[in-house]
Protein backbone atom coordinates (compact mmCIF):
# COMPACT_ATOMS: atom_id res chain seq x y z
CA UNK A 1 0.00 0.00 0.00
CA UNK A 2 1.39 3.38 -0.93
CA UNK A 3 2.07 5.99 1.81
CA UNK A 4 -0.72 8.30 0.62
CA UNK A 5 -3.30 5.51 0.72
CA UNK A 6 -2.05 4.31 4.12
CA UNK A 7 -2.33 7.84 5.49
CA UNK A 8 -5.88 8.19 4.10
CA UNK A 9 -6.87 4.88 5.71
CA UNK A 10 -5.43 5.97 9.08
CA UNK A 11 -7.21 9.32 8.94
CA UNK A 12 -10.46 7.59 7.98
CA UNK A 13 -10.14 5.14 10.87
CA UNK A 14 -9.40 7.88 13.37
CA UNK A 15 -12.29 9.99 12.07
CA UNK A 16 -14.57 6.94 12.27
CA UNK A 17 -13.59 6.29 15.87
CA UNK A 18 -14.31 9.91 16.80
CA UNK A 19 -17.69 9.77 15.07
CA UNK A 20 -18.63 6.54 16.83
CA UNK A 21 -17.56 7.85 20.21
CA UNK A 22 -18.96 11.37 19.78
CA UNK A 23 -21.24 10.93 22.79
CA UNK A 24 -18.25 10.67 25.07
CA UNK A 25 -16.94 14.18 24.43
CA UNK A 26 -19.65 16.12 22.58
CA UNK A 27 -22.66 15.41 24.80
CA UNK A 28 -21.64 18.04 27.35
CA UNK A 29 -21.94 20.54 24.50
CA UNK A 30 -24.81 19.26 22.33
CA UNK A 31 -26.42 16.53 24.45
CA UNK A 32 -30.18 16.35 25.00
CA UNK A 33 -29.91 15.93 28.78
CA UNK A 34 -29.47 18.16 31.80
CA UNK A 35 -27.86 17.47 35.15
CA UNK A 36 -27.47 19.42 38.34
CA UNK A 37 -25.15 18.50 41.18
CA UNK A 38 -24.94 19.84 44.70
CA UNK A 39 -21.83 18.97 46.67
CA UNK A 40 -20.85 19.50 50.28
CA UNK A 41 -17.23 20.24 51.11
CA UNK A 42 -15.37 17.65 53.15
CA UNK A 43 -14.53 20.45 55.59
CA UNK A 44 -18.12 20.27 56.84
CA UNK A 45 -17.26 17.08 58.79
CA UNK A 46 -20.32 15.17 57.66
CA UNK A 47 -21.78 12.30 59.59
CA UNK A 48 -24.20 9.77 58.18
CA UNK A 49 -26.91 11.05 60.53
CA UNK A 50 -26.47 14.53 59.02
CA UNK A 51 -27.79 13.47 55.64
CA UNK A 52 -30.63 11.19 56.70
CA UNK A 53 -33.00 14.15 56.47
CA UNK A 54 -32.59 14.10 52.67
CA UNK A 55 -34.83 11.01 52.52
CA UNK A 56 -37.68 13.14 53.85
CA UNK A 57 -36.96 15.91 51.35
CA UNK A 58 -36.97 13.37 48.49
CA UNK A 59 -40.29 11.85 49.54
CA UNK A 60 -41.82 15.31 50.02
CA UNK A 61 -40.80 16.21 46.43
CA UNK A 62 -42.52 13.13 44.97
CA UNK A 63 -39.61 10.73 44.65
CA UNK A 64 -40.41 7.18 45.58
CA UNK A 65 -38.80 3.80 45.92
CA UNK A 66 -35.42 4.35 47.57
CA UNK A 67 -32.76 2.17 45.97
CA UNK A 68 -29.48 1.88 47.88
CA UNK A 69 -26.43 0.83 45.89
CA UNK A 70 -23.12 -0.07 47.42
CA UNK A 71 -20.20 -1.40 45.42
CA UNK A 72 -17.77 -1.48 48.31
CA UNK A 73 -17.56 -1.07 52.07
CA UNK A 74 -16.30 2.49 51.61
CA UNK A 75 -18.72 3.88 49.01
CA UNK A 76 -22.50 4.12 48.91
CA UNK A 77 -25.18 5.71 46.73
CA UNK A 78 -28.91 6.19 47.20
CA UNK A 79 -31.09 6.52 44.08
CA UNK A 80 -34.66 7.64 43.51
CA UNK A 81 -36.80 8.05 40.41
CA UNK A 82 -39.75 10.40 40.02
CA UNK A 83 -42.22 9.75 37.22
CA UNK A 84 -43.48 12.97 35.68
CA UNK A 85 -47.22 12.37 35.44
CA UNK A 86 -48.20 16.01 35.94
CA UNK A 87 -50.08 17.78 33.11
CA UNK A 88 -47.13 20.07 32.20
CA UNK A 89 -45.12 16.99 31.12
CA UNK A 90 -47.81 15.33 28.99
CA UNK A 91 -46.25 16.61 25.76
CA UNK A 92 -43.34 14.21 26.23
CA UNK A 93 -43.75 10.83 24.59
CA UNK A 94 -41.00 9.05 26.51
CA UNK A 95 -38.34 9.52 29.20
CA UNK A 96 -40.83 11.25 31.50
CA UNK A 97 -38.82 10.95 34.70
CA UNK A 98 -36.20 12.67 36.83
CA UNK A 99 -33.56 10.75 38.71
CA UNK A 100 -32.16 11.80 42.05
CA UNK A 101 -29.22 10.30 43.82
CA UNK A 102 -26.56 11.04 46.36
CA UNK A 103 -23.26 9.32 46.86
CA UNK A 104 -20.57 9.48 49.50
CA UNK A 105 -17.46 7.73 50.75
CA UNK A 106 -17.01 6.48 54.28
CA UNK A 107 -14.06 7.85 56.20
CA UNK A 108 -11.85 5.13 57.58
CA UNK A 109 -11.47 5.58 61.29
CA UNK A 110 -11.78 3.81 64.55
CA UNK A 111 -14.18 0.89 64.75
CA UNK A 112 -16.81 2.92 66.62
CA UNK A 113 -16.81 5.61 63.90
CA UNK A 114 -16.91 3.26 60.93
CA UNK A 115 -19.81 4.02 58.61
CA UNK A 116 -20.63 7.19 60.52
CA UNK A 117 -18.25 9.80 59.12
CA UNK A 118 -18.53 10.50 55.40
CA UNK A 119 -16.74 12.55 52.73
CA UNK A 120 -17.15 13.40 49.05
CA UNK A 121 -20.91 13.95 49.43
CA UNK A 122 -22.70 14.81 46.21
CA UNK A 123 -26.40 15.07 45.24
CA UNK A 124 -27.25 14.62 41.56
CA UNK A 125 -30.55 15.41 39.83
CA UNK A 126 -30.89 14.72 36.12
CA UNK A 127 -32.60 13.48 33.01
CA UNK A 128 -29.93 12.46 30.51
CA UNK A 129 -32.39 11.84 27.68
CA UNK A 130 -34.70 14.88 27.43
CA UNK A 131 -33.48 17.15 30.21
CA UNK A 132 -33.10 20.10 27.83
CA UNK A 133 -36.89 20.23 27.45
CA UNK A 134 -37.79 23.54 29.14
CA UNK A 135 -40.37 22.04 31.51
CA UNK A 136 -38.04 19.27 32.71
CA UNK A 137 -35.08 21.60 32.95
CA UNK A 138 -37.13 24.03 35.03
CA UNK A 139 -38.24 21.20 37.34
CA UNK A 140 -34.65 19.95 37.75
CA UNK A 141 -33.55 23.50 38.61
CA UNK A 142 -36.39 23.84 41.14
CA UNK A 143 -35.49 20.53 42.78
CA UNK A 144 -31.82 21.51 42.81
CA UNK A 145 -32.71 24.72 44.61
CA UNK A 146 -34.75 22.76 47.18
CA UNK A 147 -31.84 20.41 47.96
CA UNK A 148 -29.31 23.25 47.85
CA UNK A 149 -31.30 25.27 50.42
CA UNK A 150 -31.75 22.22 52.67
CA UNK A 151 -28.00 21.52 52.63
CA UNK A 152 -27.08 25.20 53.11
CA UNK A 153 -29.34 25.38 56.17
CA UNK A 154 -27.55 22.40 57.66
CA UNK A 155 -23.92 22.96 56.59
CA UNK A 156 -23.61 26.64 55.69
CA UNK A 157 -23.36 28.39 52.33
CA UNK A 158 -19.55 28.31 52.34
CA UNK A 159 -19.61 24.47 52.38
CA UNK A 160 -22.20 23.85 49.64
CA UNK A 161 -21.71 24.25 45.90
CA UNK A 162 -24.19 23.83 43.03
CA UNK A 163 -23.30 23.10 39.39
CA UNK A 164 -25.61 22.88 36.36
CA UNK A 165 -24.64 21.50 32.95
CA UNK A 166 -25.83 19.90 29.76
CA UNK A 167 -25.32 16.16 29.41
CA UNK A 168 -26.30 13.23 27.25
CA UNK A 169 -27.37 9.63 27.54
CA UNK A 170 -24.77 7.40 29.16
CA UNK A 171 -23.33 5.41 26.30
Amino acid sequence: MCPVTRRAVHISLIAGIFLILYGCFLHPVIGPGYTLSVSVADAAHLKLEDIDFLDHVAVKEGFGQRRPASLSDEWECIHYVRDLNEPQFQHLQQYKFITLGWCYDFVKGQSSDIKRNIKHFNVGIDNDWVGQDPTIKQEIDRLGDVFYKALVERFGKENVKIERRRTGPPF
